[in-house]
């Protein structure tokens, strides 16, 4: 049996190819449902990898000093003579440090763990630091029960043991389970020995804040603290092809991620908040102003006055009551614009009309809407 006093070991630190991210000598995943980038996201990091580029939250990699080194994508999805090699020419890689698998009509389909031994051919040969397996499901062996934690633990064992001898990151890409219930950990396909097996996993979603962006959300990390999410955004180069756009630290967490887009109903609420906002950022603008603009957007009343009161913003009528008095709505840093009634007046003739606003016919329908 192979037991020594620790003491007997020679001491090594972690090292990390994208540091807190991406360990070297170990495995790690990237979660995510379809149509979020994960593929682009691979291929940024490669890009990165091969040029010696900063990584997306500014730092740089954790070996030789920033020097460029080389990659190994598998991928089952995407072509590399066509897809691949465009978006790896648009996300700016050094394609001579790139190497891929490309299966020949004649030769077997890559199995793991079966094939590991062709894998660690590429490696030696390459001096790859980086091996992205894109989805790491059509590349397991039949023989494998992706639904049960031993056999899948068993079947990684080996790439993990690769990881550790040839001095890599081996980062696997995986679909979701079309649950919504579920902690971060345990949305992905099958056994969550997927995670297990792995030091780090990440999670990309939909941010829940802003539907045009997505997030990188790291929700496992036994090497070191969790990083902050990261927010992107995928763009078009000048050639039309699809790159990554990084935009800094998101606040969602993997959870929030995990739970899924938001429902219709809260998709309306921020529609309309970013609505009113951008209606007031230069300034107070009259109901009427704002009513007219809703109409446009399909917006209704009510959901405008219910985005008033989450923002906390005021609505004051100013001017003789009746036909010709005007109300403005402001937020709480602004003030009514020159010419306006003064605070005190303006707050009087606010509560008077409030309590007599059944005499008076001509309103629009932000007016007929309580505040309270």
């Amino acid at each position: 049996m192979p037991f020594v006093p620790i003491t007997q070991l020679s001491p090594i630190k972690v090292q990390w190819l994208w540091p807190g991210r991406l360990p070297i000598g170990y495995l790690s995943i990237m979660d995510g449902d379809p149509g979020l980038g994960k593929s682009l996201v691979t291929v940024d990091l490669c890009a990165r990898i091969t040029t010696g580029r900063p990584f997306p939250d500014g730092t740089g990699s954790g070996i030789g000093g920033g020097k460029p080194a080389g990659v190994i994508l598998i991928n089952a999805e995407d072509r590399a003579r066509d897809t691949i090699y465009a978006r790896l020419r648009a996300a700016g890689a050094n394609l001579d440090l790139v190497h891929v698998w490309e299966r020949a009509a004649s030769e077997s389909f890559l199995r793991l763990p079966n094939h590991v031994g062709r894998l660690e051919e590429a490696l030696a040969r390459t001096g790859a630091r980086y091996v992205a397996i894109d989805p790491i499901m059509a590349f397991l062996d039949s023989s494998v029960n992706v639904a049960s934690d031993p056999h899948v633990r068993q079947a990684l064992l080996p790439l993990a043991e690769l990881a550790d001898r040839r001095r890599c990151a081996i980062n696997m890409v995986r679909h979701l389970s079309k649950t919504s219930r579920r902690s971060a950990l345990y949305r992905g396909l099958f056994s969550i020995g997927f995670v297990a097996s792995c030091r780090v996993a990440w999670l990309v979603g939909r941010d829940p804040h802003n539907l045009r962006k997505c997030v990188l959300a790291q929700h496992k990390s036994n090497l070191d603290p969790p990083q902050p999410s990261l927010a992107y955004q995928i763009k078009s180069d000048p050639s039309g092809e699809a790159v990554i756009e990084w935009q800094g630290t998101s606040f969602s967490n993997e959870d929030d991620l995990a739970r899924g887009v938001l429902s219709r109903r809260k998709q309306l609420q921020m529609r309309s908040e970013d609505f009113l906002e951008t209606m007031l950022k230069d300034g107070p603008r009259t109901s009427r102003e704002i009513w007219e603009a809703a109409q446009k957007q399909h917006i209704s009343a009510r959901q405008i006055r219910n985005a008033q009161k989450r923002l906390k913003m005021r609505d004051v009528r100013v001017g003789a009551i009746g036909p010709n008095q005007v109300t403005y709505w402001l937020r709480e840093d602004q003030e009514l614009p020159a010419g306006g009634e003064d605070t005190e007046t303006a707050r009087y003739m606010d509560n008077f009309f409030r309590k007599h606003e059944k005499l008076y016919a001509e309103r629009n329908p932000l007016d007929e809407l309580p505040t309270k």
